[in-house]
């Protein structure tokens, strides 16, 4: 049996990524072979990624919209068992999975030629890291047909899944007016920008930026909540984060209880203060 793990990822500039994604083959002792794929839709990159993964002990990709569909997708072509969300390898033949919005951890079998999402941010980058080099499907013999809009952060800002700092927007700041003022305010902090489901349905925030158990795993330095009344799918995906500020009307909110720093006011009130007091340099 070979100890090959396959590393798959959506793009070569994930540079905060590739590094914990080979820390996690090392917990299967495992050799790491990267392919990364440009702008492959997932639909074309997952029966390449189920040829590739033909006699490998593992794939692994990260826990992200491209892991999530291309994997399970290459899975099923190749027959093999598929998990999700993984967040620690206890041996190589197990692996750790959050339940229940993170209340409960199974640990599970780890089947042969399983494919596997895991939580980029469980997992330390690798010590002495160097880039090696992995094999670039720049882009799919298929994508001219129907290519497939890449989406960006609002602003150009930072990735949100490795961003220092994250400013969540909820149902408080649901309106044009609000967004304007949380984009301004994320690029003074160099702040990635996420959202609640309300937002993603509003269409004032892009699926790709949604937090929470249904959506995007974050573990910033800084978390930022604005106007989030703290779900408990939604805190799910942000309780990692180093420092969570909370901006909220309630005082009862389950964010407000969760939160390290805690301020109470309405959102029209305090982003256009919170601008101020970025652009005066914090002196407020």
């Amino acid at each position: 049996m070979s100890d090959r793990i396959l590393i798959v990822a959506a793009a070569r500039g994930q540079t905060d990524t590739l590094p914990r994604l080979l820390a996690a083959a090392e917990h299967l002792s495992g050799s790491g072979d990267i392919h990364t794929f440009g702008e492959w839709p997932p639909e074309d990159a997952a029966p390449l990624i189920a040829d590739l993964a033909t006699g490998c002990r593992a794939v692994l990709a990260a826990d992200d919209d491209f892991g999530r569909d291309a994997v399970a997708r290459a899975s099923a072509l190749a027959g093999a068992p598929f998990l999700g969300g993984v967040i620690a390898f206890p041996t190589p033949v197990a692996a750790v999975r959050p339940q229940f919005a993170d209340s409960v951890h199974a640990t599970v079998e780890l089947p042969y030629g399983a494919f596997v999402t895991v939580r980029p941010t469980a997992f330390e980058p690798f010590v002495g890291f160097i880039d090696p080099k992995p094999q670039l499907h720049p882009q799919s013999p298929r994508s001219g047909s129907r290519q497939r809009a890449l989406v960006t952060a609002p602003g150009g800002g930072p990735d949100l899944a490795s961003a220092p700092v994250v400013l969540g927007a909820g149902r408080g700041a649901a309106t044009l007016a609000r967004m304007e003022i949380v984009r301004r305010i994320a690029a003074r902090l160099g702040a990635a920008i996420g959202a609640t489901r309300p937002l993603v349905d509003e269409a004032l925030a892009p699926p790709e930026a949604l937090l929470g158990q249904s959506g995007k795993v974050v573990a910033p330095r800084l978390y930022i909540a604005l106007g989030i009344s703290g779900a408990l799918q939604h805190l799910a995906g942000v309780k990692d984060a180093a420092v969570i500020a909370a901006i909220n009307t309630d005082a009862d909110a389950p964010m407000i209880e969760a939160a390290d720093l805690v301020w109470i006011a309405d959102l029209d009130t305090a982003l256009p203060e919170l601008e101020a007091a970025l652009a005066d340099g914090g002196r407020r």
